[in-house]
């Protein structure tokens, strides 16, 4: 009897492992990659908080919609593109708060017969002997038949800078070719040109010098985006907010209700809506982002920059990191974030910036895609027998068994997601789709095993 049994579980986890191989590698209906993006958009709200919103000094100015309604209600040129006066004008604005860095997003590459290109050329060559300029160059990735025009190349130091050493401003590269999805990992490589990536560039000119070879040896991340405490505060309502004086501390009651919130707002399915435009495969996830008030990092109007109050300007950007970027709605320069939907993308390459200062080397880093397909095989392989065995014991006809099936599949994913995630370092991994194809092959088997079973001849009368 006990031989029987054996190899009746044998056969069953041999034909379990076949339908889930199948089923991983054949991907019926796109179905696991809707399961990839939702596992690992739950996992990121999680674990927001591993990234403090006060580890980096790190201010974010934007140039949007509102700054072409209202520039020429403020004394400002209107129109697009923007003048070149306008840049000039806010280098000198963020001149004047002595900041540690500047980092324009913004691709100086067509050819232009404003008078104010000059001057912005003369104002990048002089304002960059006082603090690190960073401006993003075109690249044959990117299609530019140029990296900058002719104005601005001349002033452009096309290779690293050591810090302390005669500063130009510094051409970079913003490609991220690994875009292929709502979440993936951000670039660290150097363009084909050999320009270094924004954020590792950034860390470069900062003087963080050992942070930037690991780094660039580090080659992709996995981005995790801060939950600001003013922003974490706000969602468990008045009751919560009021200990925000007292730092937000988080009281037990406090980390469940947060626990219970977040995955509440990770499982409740929805239809897409305007959070998630203009995303690179239209992909509608299945988890509809936490989207909240506030930022990872203070995000400045450029109007408010110019017209605004100067020692509140100048107190905020004070030997901070500022990023200066541009999101149009005809000219969307957008990134995803788990935590608060559609954001400009120079968000994003500060939140690399603050991933690399914070974690170093311990950054979360994803697997290669055969590996990944790999890892969640053996994962699979590992829960279906822990569930073969469990049917062993406790029979598979009896909804205790179906639930106890259930709770052991997610109780292994979440197992092995914390030991990812915390441990080794690996970006979340597909613990849903992991799940599910673990009982589809349990199931499967099952039904096969049915179906292939000898009958019995029945006994003469």
């Amino acid at each position: 009897m006990g031989e029987r049994v054996r190899r009746f579980a044998s056969r069953r986890t041999l034909t379990g492992s076949l339908i889930a191989f199948a089923l991983i590698f054949a991907n019926p209906f796109s179905a696991l990659g809707y399961l990839d993006t939702a596992s690992e958009d739950l996992v990121y709200k999680l674990v927001a908080g591993w990234l403090p919103s006060n580890s980096t000094k790190l201010v974010v100015v934007i140039a949007d919609d509102t700054y072409l309604r209202d520039a020429e209600a403020h004394g400002q040129p209107a129109g697009w593109p923007l003048s070149y006066g306008v840049y000039s004008e806010t280098l000198a604005r963020v001149a004047r708060a002595n900041p540690r860095a500047l980092f324009l997003d913004v691709a100086f590459i067509e050819p232009s017969a404003d008078p104010a290109a000059e001057s912005l050329a003369e104002s990048l060559a002089f304002y960059s002997k006082r603090f690190p300029i960073l401006v993003a160059a075109g690249s044959a990735e990117t299609g530019a038949p140029r990296p900058f025009m002719n104005q601005i190349k001349r002033v452009i130091a096309d290779g690293p800078q050591t810090p302390g050493a005669r500063r130009a401003p510094l051409a970079v590269s913003v490609l991220d070719p690994t875009s292929d999805g709502l979440i993936h990992p951000y670039s660290l490589s150097p363009d084909s040109d050999g320009r270094p990536n924004a954020a590792v560039a950034l860390l470069q000119v900062t003087g963080q010098t050992e942070t930037a070879r690991v780094a660039a040896r580090l080659g992709r991340i996995d981005l995790v985006w801060g939950l600001p405490a003013a922003a974490a505060c706000s969602l468990y309502g008045e009751e919560f907010a009021e200990r925000v004086a007292a730092g937000c501390a988080l009281s037990p009651r406090d980390l469940i209700l947060r626990f219970g919130q977040l995955l509440w707002s990770g499982l409740a399915a929805g239809p897409c809506g305007d959070d998630r435009r203009g995303t690179p495969n239209k992909v509608c996830a299945l988890i509809p982002p936490l989207i909240l008030a506030g930022d990872p990092y203070p995000v400045v109007p450029l109007q408010e920059l110019l017209s605004g109050n100067e020692l509140q300007m100048n107190s905020l950007l004070a030997d901070s990191i500022v990023v200066f970027g541009q999101d149009f709605a005809f000219a969307r320069d957008e990134a995803y974030s788990p935590i608060y939907g559609m954001r400009p993308a120079s968000l994003r390459i500060a939140t690399a910036y603050a991933n690399l200062t914070h974690f170093g080397s311990r950054a979360l880093r994803p697997l290669p895609g055969v590996w990944k397909l790999v890892n969640q095989f053996l994962t699979c392989l590992v829960g279906l027998a822990l569930v073969l065995r469990l049917e062993r014991r406790i029979g598979s006809e009896t909804p205790l068994a179906e639930v106890l099936t259930a709770a052991t599949l997610l109780c292994l994913a979440l197992v092995t997601a914390v030991l990812q995630t915390w441990m080794w370092r690996i970006g979340p991994e597909n613990w849903l789709g992991i799940t599910a194809v673990a009982k589809l092959a349990q199931d499967g088997s099952a039904l096969l095993s049915q179906l292939v079973r000898p009958t019995r001849p029945h006994a003469a009368v």
